[in-house]
């Protein structure tokens, strides 16, 4: 009785099918065991080609992600086409199609592509923050910035969207925001050399022009730091 109710309560799981079926080949019921079996390997059949198809469209993944890293976008879009044919529904394919239209400077397909993520999924702050960059090419600041704001509300900790919410207000011309934006970029990532580049193009804007220094010297010593050594 506890195998049929497992396997009333869940009818894709193998594994119950296997185990009834060898319950009732002990007890002699034959025809039911048959049944069992049967289904034991047609579920079994489905679950390894779930499991193929789950690699291929992984490698398929790790190709198009790669890709993208050092842009090249044909191998990206070759990559991307049987990914969004295969798993058009996958939020990681949306999410990494939605980076290519960033990338490309498909600006507007990147805008329809987050924003039918987010009719789904209202408060998922990555799509969120691409929206707000794309927002930002194409000259709707006050949206951009509004977008941006909302994705520190859901994720406070997120540094990159203080620097982009920070170039959003410069081109605003309100640079004190700005400063403010890039000084908690700044906070929540201190060996950054663009947050202090970016701290001192506001700094110097407002004609804050001790600090503006301060965070140029900062930026130049991270810079510095980087720099391999000429040490033989």
């Amino acid at each position: 009785p506890e195998l049929e109710l497992a396997v009333e309560l869940s009818p894709d799981l193998s594994d119950a099918h296997y185990r009834l079926a060898q319950l009732y080949a002990r007890m002699g019921n034959r025809d039911s065991a048959r049944v069992s079996q049967q289904r034991f390997m047609d579920l079994n059949r489905e679950e390894e080609t779930a499991e193929e198809e789950g690699k291929r469209l992984g490698i398929l993944m790790t190709d198009a992600t790669k890709a993208l890293e050092r842009s090249d976008f044909a191998t990206f879009h070759a990559a991307m086409a049987p990914l969004l044919e295969r798993a058009p529904d996958d939020n990681q394919v949306r999410m990494l199609s939605i980076q290519g239209f960033l990338a490309t400077g498909d600006y507007e397909a990147g805008l329809a592509a987050t924003g039918a993520l987010l009719a789904e999924f209202p408060d998922r702050w990555d799509p969120l923050f691409y929206q707000g960059i794309m927002l930002h090419r194409v000259g709707r600041l006050e949206e951009a910035r509004d977008t941006m704001q909302r994705v520190l509300e859901i994720n406070p900790l997120f540094e990159a969207a203080y620097s982009a919410l920070g170039n959003i207000l410069m081109a605003l011309d309100d640079a004190e925001g700005a400063a403010e934006a890039y000084l908690a970029a700044v906070r929540l990532d201190r060996e950054s050399p663009a947050r202090y580049l970016n701290l001192a193009t506001a700094y110097g804007k407002l004609g804050l022009t001790v600090l503006e220094a301060e965070a140029m010297a900062e930026y130049r010593r991270l810079l510095e730091k980087r720099q391999p050594s000429s040490t033989p």
